[in-house]
């Protein structure tokens, strides 16, 4: 089966990713909390080992460093949207 580049795309690019969010009334104590727990157990030996199996790799990083990543999955995305006119239901 020929690839998305050997298709005519070029450039072509896409991954999955998982992430934690919270409600916006949350205090920073919890989100603070939260967010090391989350890494530490991202972090772990059996999580490694369990992403690993499906070629998908552990980050835990901060959650000033996740809302940066998201705003730049959002940029990197607005355009696609835009030309496929994609709306929300």
């Amino acid at each position: 089966m020929p690839t998305v580049a050997e298709q005519g795309f070029p450039g072509f690019e896409m991954t999955q990713w998982y992430g934690l969010t919270a409600p916006a009334s949350m205090t920073q104590a919890h989100i603070d909390k939260l967010a090391v727990e989350a890494a530490k157990a991202i972090r772990s030996v059996s999580a490694k080992e369990r992403l690993s199996a499906d070629a998908a790799e552990a980050v835990g990083n901060t959650p000033a460093q996740f809302a940066q990543f998201v705003a730049q999955e959002q940029q990197r995305w607005k355009a696609v949207i835009a030309r496929a006119k994609i709306k929300p239901d």
